[in-house]
């Protein structure tokens, strides 16, 4: 009996004389080896994509998102910081004072910071004879954690600790949104905070921290309790004014509670 493997072997040598005959190239046949393979180059490169997919997902995940600041109005210069204290502009001695209470949402507020409060500035402030005062009166939000006037209120104070107030006072009235629609989210606070130049680990800390807006509630509380209501809301030397007042009326008022007190306003240029 023929021994099978020898037999295979004979077939295999007349089919490569057959082919040596015709001329026929010997066909390849990738050596297996023996023991175990190495990982084919299919899964390599299966394996380098998915590595380097992952590689990039983690990359935009761990790296925060720079908040957008497009579509926000630059307000311009802010007051001199000679007259800025916190959130008041003047000396703490001056013989008026004007108590602003207000919203940043109020529509009616920002024009009042916008038109009215520079000449008053102008012509008391930088003088010595006024000193304004501003207070929350944050009561157009709709309650809850995202509350717009709360939240605003206390980004305000977040940016009253890096000693810029006014400089977010005015960024928060220049870019007004509507009540409600979220023009003052914590998201459009951080992109405001960003481009008024503050520092915004310290701004989100401060905000998320929670003081500022149980300081703004409690001011807005004491506010109602005499009666504020509605915003703008302003006192001067306790007389008030509810809603937007020409500057030449407050400014009336502003020399008439500093004459009742033998005070006489010193000349200043007109706003």
């Amino acid at each position: 009996m023929a021994n099978p493997q020898s037999t295979v072997a004979s077939r295999r040598e007349r089919r490569a004389a057959e082919r040596a005959n015709r001329g026929e190239p010997r066909p390849f046949r990738p050596s297996l080896g023996r023991g175990r393979s190495g990982p084919s180059l299919g899964l390599i490169s299966v394996a380098a994509v998915v590595a380097a997919v992952g590689l990039i997902a983690f990359t935009a995940v761990s790296q925060p998102r720079s908040p957008d600041t497009s579509g926000l109005v630059d307000p311009g210069a802010p007051y001199p910081t000679a007259i800025r204290d916190g959130r008041a502009l003047g000396r703490a001695g001056a013989p008026v004072t004007l108590v602003v209470w207000a919203d940043f949402q109020c529509p009616v507020c920002a024009r009042l910071a916008e038109e009215v409060e520079p000449i008053l500035v102008n012509r008391y402030v930088t003088s010595g004879l006024l000193r304004i005062e501003h207070r929350d009166a944050a009561i157009l939000g709709m309650g809850g954690s995202g509350d717009e006037s709360l939240l605003a209120a206390a980004a305000a104070r977040a940016a009253d600790e890096q000693g810029a107030y006014w400089t977010f006072h005015d960024w928060l009235f220049a870019n007004q949104d509507g009540e409600n629609r979220g023009g003052f989210s914590h998201e459009r606070l951080v992109a405001i905070a960003t481009a008024a130049g503050l520092d915004i680990a310290r701004f989100e800390a401060s905000l998320d921290g929670g003081a500022g807006r149980t300081a703004a509630q409690a001011e807005t509380a004491a506010g109602r309790a005499t009666g504020i209501n509605g915003t703008p809301t302003l006192e001067i030397d306790g007389q008030r004014f509810v809603g937007l007042q020409p500057a030449a009326e407050l400014g009336a008022a502003v020399e008439a509670a500093a004459a009742a007190k033998g005070v006489t306003p010193a000349p200043s240029p007109a706003g």
